[in-house]
């Protein structure tokens, strides 16, 4: 009976400090509750840390973002305007050629983010840096005709990775909605040339606002996985995991600063390990 106590004392302890660094995180009250009871739930020598595992591994998901030998790859960048959407670019960029996948001459820039100069003078900087081409015209042109070409010259100079930023959107803004279904109509009239990848960028500090950037997203694209910046701050990280619960979309990548090679891909095993 004494052993029993201080096992049950031992356990309620261990259950209020997961609950407390998981509020910290801003996983949310209905996520932490379902966390909770879980373990509750488990089978008591499974240990608490385990169930855990097991039940973050259930609702989160990682995938490997692979590359087409055979075809042109298109990754399309989306995100709204402050969440680091257009630095994930030389990011991606870096770690394909930093990993041997690519040369520099592989890779092409489309600067398709026209609405904002800074986003075409940031992706013109990186450019030179890294040494890629970019495709760029002048602030407010046609960021449909910036894809049209982009895709054109990716295609006619063999380039193997064309990475296209887009406008940062709001579901409050229906011109640029409407300007993202037409970058997708285009894009489409290359679908047996290219493998396209639809990257959502979320910053990871932005809590529930990350399911809503989510949630607008998918009523105008496909989602094929999630880059989480800013993970530098991963104590409020708890959008990682309410995204992967509530939209099952895997993640593929984390940046955490704004080094260029500032840029890992998501390990679930990792990402448990930091928040506990």
């Amino acid at each position: 009976m004494f052993w029993k106590k201080i096992f049950l004392h031992h356990q309620k302890q261990t259950l209020e400090e997961i609950e407390e660094k998981l509020l910290e995180a801003d996983f949310g009250f209905e996520s932490t509750e379902e966390i909770l009871s879980e373990i509750h739930s488990a089978n008591k020598d499974s240990g608490v840390v385990l169930v855990l595992k097991k039940t973050f591994k259930e609702r989160l998901k990682a995938v490997e973002v692979t590359l087409s030998n055979e075809k042109l790859n298109v990754f399309l960048i989306m995100g709204v305007n402050g969440v680091g959407k257009t630095s994930v670019i030389p990011k991606l960029a870096n770690y394909f050629i930093k990993n041997n996948r690519l040369l520099t001459h592989d890779i092409l820039l489309g600067a398709a983010d026209s609405f904002r100069d800074a986003a075409i003078d940031q992706l013109k900087f990186w450019s030179q840096k890294l040494g890629v081409k970019i495709i760029a015209q002048k602030q407010g042109s046609s960021p449909s005709a910036v894809v049209f070409d982009s895709l054109e010259s990716a295609l006619s100079s063999k380039k193997k990775l064309l990475i296209l930023d887009t406008a940062g959107r709001l579901h409050t803004k229906e011109n640029l909605l409407q300007e993202f279904s037409k970058i997708n109509r285009i894009i489409d009239r290359f679908q047996n040339q290219i493998e396209k990848h639809n990257f959502l960028v979320l910053d990871s500090t932005l809590g529930s606002a990350s399911s809503d950037q989510a949630k607008e997203f998918l009523k105008v694209s496909s989602i094929d996985s999630l880059i989480f910046t800013k993970v530098d701050a991963m104590p409020k990280s708890g959008s990682i995991y309410n995204i992967g619960r509530n939209f099952n979309i895997p993640a593929s990548f984390l940046t955490y600063g704004e080094k260029e090679d500032q840029i890992k891909p998501f390990c679930i095993e990792e990402y448990i390990d930091a928040l506990l």
